[in-house]
């Protein structure tokens, strides 16, 4: 190969290159991201296996950028952008950040992570960085069942809501940021129940709503674990766990909710 050959050769790669910072500068400049957050829905046909496209609604996160700040994520339910996800099985409610490639949304979601890995801090709670979903199994002592409760209490997926509206709930009925199941179920009684987790005065509150007789309550509370600098034995921020709490006063419930994350 000649001199001019290797020549003509540097010549194109260089100019490959200059195209395709140029490319970048004006979709940077046309406010065309290459870069894309979503959070996974199901529009009736979720997948079962990995390499499919899921159906995600945008997510926006904002928040002040500073050390220990809480992120607060924004979502567009009234948007759906599919996304092909490789490497693993998405699941409802799964943050995935997604690169353009060939004109198409791409993400990679490792087994056994939740997403993107995005954390989350409720302001006022002892532990920061907790995962973005979370999830509660109901634990009753011996000789209990969950219809000594009404079938009121579930396992459940845990989300972290920053605003409404909920997957179940009306836009105009949010009672503030916090972990929110993702379903809501009838109970025994025809109420529509579902678990709200949050924080008050350094402990994690669990709390119950429900929709009944047209009107939607908020959360009252119903469970506590007490997070302080030294925790409860079997309560940890890293990897996070609440498995031992007491009933809120006047609250009768034989058992443990136990969240997981």
């Amino acid at each position: 190969m000649s001199k001019k050959d290797d020549l003509d050769r540097s010549m194109k790669d260089e100019l490959k290159e200059v195209y395709a910072r140029l490319e970048r500068i004006s979709r940077i400049k046309s406010g065309v991201c290459s870069t894309y957050v979503g959070k996974v829905y199901n529009g009736g046909s979720l997948p079962s296996s990995a390499d499919r496209y899921v159906l995600t609604n945008p997510v926006s996160i904002s928040g002040n950028e500073t050390e220990g700040t809480a992120s607060t994520l924004i979502v567009d339910t009234g948007r759906s952008v599919p996304v092909l996800v490789i490497g693993s099985t998405p699941v409802v409610g799964d943050i995935l950040p997604a690169d353009l490639i060939d004109g198409r949304w791409i993400a990679e979601k490792r087994p056994g992570g939740t997403g993107g890995g995005i954390v989350i801090g409720i302001p006022g709670c002892f532990c920061q960085g907790t995962p973005f979903e979370l999830n509660l199994t109901v634990s009753y002592s011996p000789g209990f069942t969950a219809a000594d409760y009404g079938n009121a209490y579930q396992d459940c997926v845990l989300n972290y809501y920053s605003v409404g509206p909920l997957p179940y709930q009306p836009l105009e009925f949010f009672p503030g940021p916090g972990y929110y199941s993702t379903t809501a179920w009838v109970d025994d009684y025809g109420f529509l129940d579902y678990f709200k987790l949050q924080c008050f005065a350094s402990q994690y509150s669990l709390g119950i709503g429900q929709y009944g007789g047209g009107v939607w309550q908020s959360p009252g509370q119903l469970f506590n674990w007490a997070m302080v600098a030294r925790p409860q034995p079997n309560n940890f921020c890293s990897p996070f766990l609440l498995s031992q709490g007491t009933n809120q006063p006047g609250i009768n419930f034989s058992g443990q909710f136990i969240i997981t994350g």
